[in-house]
Parts: C-alpha cells; sequence; structure tokens
C-alpha cells in the first residue's frame, strides 16, 4: 500500500442503524438476533455499540425496549435521543431483512477483526519477532475468531 492509498474500514452503518432501529421497534427480534451470534463488538461506532448494550440490559431486566426506555437506559441525555431518533426513523421491521441486514454486521465485523489480525502481523513481522511464535499466535487468534464468529454465517 502506497501513502496516497486511504484503508478503507470495512463497515455499513446504514445495516448496523436498521438493525438497532429494528430491535428498538420491535424486541421481539432480540432472541433471533443473538441466536445469530451478534454481540456489540460487531458495531463499529461506540454510539451503536452502547445502543446494543442498552436493549440488552433492558431485555435482561425484564422491561420493555422502545424509544423512551432505550433513551432513559442511556443516561436520558438529549443526545441520546436524536441517536435514538435516527435509529429509528424510516426503520420498516420485517424479520427476514432485519437478519440479513445482522448478517452484512457480522461480516463486516469479521473483516475489521481480519484487517486488524493482518496489521498485528504486519508489526510482528517488521519488529523482529519469531517466525513460529507469530504462526503460533495467528493460529490461536484465527481459532478465537472461528470460536467467536462462526463459519457459516454469511
Amino acid at each position: 500500500m502506497t501513502a496516497e492509498q486511504t484503508l478503507k474500514i470495512p463497515t455499513n452503518l446504514a445495516a448496523e442503524r436498521v438493525v438497532l432501529g429494528a430491535l428498538i421497534e420491535d424486541d421481539g427480534l432480540l432472541p433471533e438476533v443473538l441466536d445469530v451470534g451478534l454481540s456489540a463488538e460487531d458495531f463499529l461506532l461506540s454510539d451503536h455499540q452502547r445502543v446494543f448494550r442498552a436493549v440488552l440490559a433492558l431485555r435482561e431486566k425484564h422491561c420493555p425496549v422502545d424509544y423512551i426506555t432505550v433513551a432513559e437506559e442511556l443516561g436520558n441525555q438529549n443526545a441520546d435521543y436524536v441517536l435514538i431518533a435516527s435509529l429509528v426513523h424510516g426503520v420498516v421491521v420485517h424479520e427476514n431483512h432485519v437478519l440479513h441486514h445482522v448478517q452484512i454486521v457480522r461480516r463486516k465485523a469479521r473483516l475489521r477483526a481480519l484487517l486488524k489480525l493482518g496489521e498485528w502481523i504486519s508489526t510482528a513481522v517488521t519488529e523482529g519477532s519469531e517466525p513460529d511464535q507469530v504462526v503460533a499466535e495467528i493460529a490461536r487468534m484465527a481459532n478465537k475468531c472461528r470460536m467467536k464468529c462462526g463459519q457459516n454465517d454469511d
């Protein structure tokens, strides 16, 4: 990669927004979303991670998940209401579409994890790490990713 090239971080913020907006509009989707392994870390933006964690916390407390309760869980700040409004605005909840968008979010998260691994490999090699140690760490990280991410969920 040359200095003029820009690294494009794998993400689909629209898919992230649709998933979160759908969960706020219909928390009945949450069990299926969790069944496919979506986690807060799969979202690129920290605000999106916060909203997902708030939805999970509300669900754990057996509270309804909606615009007001999510904002309350986040701290009830004006910025939280604006964030939530931006997520639910124009969202049409259709279970199959939402689950497809969940797969997009997860796929982009896995690509970011691979990018991070590539950066780690590059650093380890340029810093003179022992090849056998690098290979062993790559195998360990790949196994961890396989366990966390699953292998067949595109």
